[in-house]
């Protein structure tokens, strides 16, 4: 069990007693500290008296709704909210993320998948509280697209994923930054000089290309 993770607090809101039970149970034995309440209003007393970082909340609840939580939490409280429910039909993710959830599942709720979620949200909201940080220390929008890149990661090249490590081989984009620039200005140089690439010792180049 991690000592980092057992400092984590996560907050389960929902009005089954089985299935705050089960989640609380699974999300504990998996390293985390948590704790559970039946309904909107049991979570706004303990939101009052400590901190979470991360609340999963069903969306149908006794009395107040677990949107109308999601908005309270995200203009109140630093806590990310996970909403669930199993009304697809009724409720979607672009509604939920765009009242400040940080993510939507569906009801039943596969644990395996659930904590896959929450380790995401987790690294996320690291992640933005690191580019918070850096963005208290200067305005340089260099550094801090340097800094954005690496902590998040570059990505795909030629995909659709935005963060997250590159198939990249050759180089590593963040540590290997200086050869890379040597390597451009190399390049450069040698286009302007034999734009054609006919000087032999620029055969090898020509061929690859």
């Amino acid at each position: 069990m991690s000592s980092a993770n057992k400092r984590i607090q996560i907050l389960i809101v929902d009005d089954d007693v089985a299935v705050r039970t089960t989640m609380n149970e699974y999300i504990n034995s998996a390293g985390y500290e948590a704790e559970s309440a039946s309904c909107a209003e049991e979570a706004l007393d303990l939101l009052e008296k400590k901190s979470y970082h991360v609340v999963i909340t069903d969306i149908i609840l006794p009395a107040m709704g677990g949107l109308d939580l999601t908005k309270i939490i995200r203009n109140d409280k630093d806590s990310d909210v996970i909403v669930m429910t199993g009304y697809s039909d009724d409720y979607s993710y672009e509604e939920a993320i765009n009242i400040g959830a940080s993510d939507f599942v569906i009801k039943p709720v596969r644990l395996e998948e659930l904590l896959l979620r929450l380790k995401r949200v987790l690294k996320e909201r690291d992640l933005t509280k690191e580019r918070i940080r850096m963005m208290e220390k200067t305005t340089d929008g260099f550094k801090i697209a340097d800094e954005d890149l690496r902590l998040r990661g570059s990505g795909e090249f030629f995909g659709t994923r935005q963060h997250g490590m590159p198939d990249l081989q050759f180089a590593d984009l963040v540590d290997d930054q200086k050869i890379i620039q040597t390597a451009r200005k190399d390049a450069f140089a040698i286009i302007n000089r034999d734009p054609q690439l006919r000087f032999p010792e620029n055969e090898t180049i020509r061929e690859y290309f």
